[in-house]
């Protein structure tokens, strides 16, 4: 229903989102991580689009084409993304890729 095929060119990635409030403070005092974590949460955006966003950042040659919801417990939220990667010759080939990335041919 996604758009999942069992070929070349396709990939499938699992990823895991925390959970829980936005409002996330800054260390201010003692020793801090280099990436504290505080920045780029944003209560208007689901966990499914962060999920989203973060393969598609971490893949930069390939199209998130959709996601679905694995689990979730208190702590953490698993996504899947469907993933295509439009320069490999069997989904330039394939019709319904094409359309899909607005490619011409």
């Amino acid at each position: 229903m996604l758009g999942y095929k069992a070929k070349q060119g396709v990939a499938v990635v699992r990823i895991k989102v925390s959970r829980g409030g936005m409002r996330k403070q800054r260390p201010r005092a003692g020793r801090r991580s280099k990436h504290m974590g505080v920045l780029r949460i944003k209560a208007a955006v689901s966990t499914q689009q962060v999920a989203e966003r973060r393969v598609s950042e971490h893949y930069p040659n390939m199209h998130v084409i959709g996601s679905y919801p694995l689990w979730r417990d208190g702590k953490h939220a698993w996504y899947e993304c469907i993933l295509i990667d439009a320069s490999h010759p069997s989904i330039s080939r394939d019709y319904n890729y094409r359309r899909l990335l607005g490619l011409k041919g």
